[in-house]
């Protein structure tokens, strides 16, 4: 399905090129290796890793409590002093809590990443258009999109150079 519209983008824009007798100028950059080679990215990596670790910790610490609350919820049971069916419901909802607690640790560590990444993207993005512009190039591709693609079109060390400085 992807590859069909892939063609027909392509098709579309050949098309276009002849019917206007315009010269088109297609060229491609591989986003992630721009990315990667940018020094803020090893720094926002680093920030990100130090989060990670601190999320991981709190929910250390909260499965550290739960079982230690299951453990006494057991001795209670074993003692008389709580009936099972009070001591399985309440574990039960500390079984929720700690799904809840992993899901938000998930969700804030994505919400962070992208809050982190955003901003080098945004570098990435200007640098392409800039780039096109002052090129003549008509389309930028993301490689992602292409089984295949001639080497002479590929922008990405230009791109990289041109974030660099």
């Amino acid at each position: 399905m992807i590859l069909k519209r892939i063609t027909l983008v392509l098709l579309t824009l050949f098309a276009f090129s002849q019917a206007n007798s315009q010269s088109l100028k297609i060229g491609y950059v591989d986003t992630d290796s721009v990315l990667i080679s940018m020094p803020q990215f090893k720094s926002q990596q680093t920030t990100l890793q130090t989060y990670s670790k601190q999320l991981q910790a709190q929910l250390k610490t909260t499965l550290e409590k739960s079982q230690k609350r299951m453990g006494e919820l057991q001795q209670k049971v074993k003692s008389g002093e709580m009936p099972e069916s009070e001591a399985q419901e309440e574990a039960y909802k500390m079984q929720l809590q700690l799904q809840a607690a992993e899901r938000d640790a998930q969700s804030s560590l994505q919400k962070k990443e992208a809050s982190l990444l955003e901003p080098l993207y945004e570098k990435i993005e200007t640098a392409i258009q800039d780039y096109a512009k002052t090129n003549g190039f008509t389309y930028i591709l993301s490689q992602q999109m292409f089984l295949y693609g001639k080497e002479s079109n590929d922008i990405t060390g230009m791109i990289i150079a041109k974030i660099k400085g």
